[in-house]
């Protein structure tokens, strides 16, 4: 069985809610949840900006002003020297 995951990421990478509010909307997610499935939603919390990688589901990166795109394999070797060790 596969994991459906979504991700609330501000359009300002220099703002970010404080834990209340991103506790908050956890919560009103929760509710818009049928009460017969079985769901667990969890706060991820990033002191810094932090790149998150959707997996081996990406299709393609572009640039939501001009519709350019950029080389997924150039992006994972930028990720794999920039996380490596």
């Amino acid at each position: 069985m596969s994991d459906d995951v979504r991700a609330v990421i501000p359009a300002d990478p220099r703002w970010q809610p404080d834990r209340a509010a991103a506790d908050r909307t956890a919560a009103v997610v929760a509710g818009l949840v049928p009460r017969d499935e079985n769901v667990d939603i969890d706060v991820t919390w990033h002191e810094t900006l932090t790149v998150v990688d959707c997996g081996q589901n990406l299709e393609r990166i572009g640039c939501p002003q001009c519709g350019a795109s950029i080389d997924t394999e150039w992006w994972a070797d930028l990720l794999s020297g920039r996380f490596a060790g």
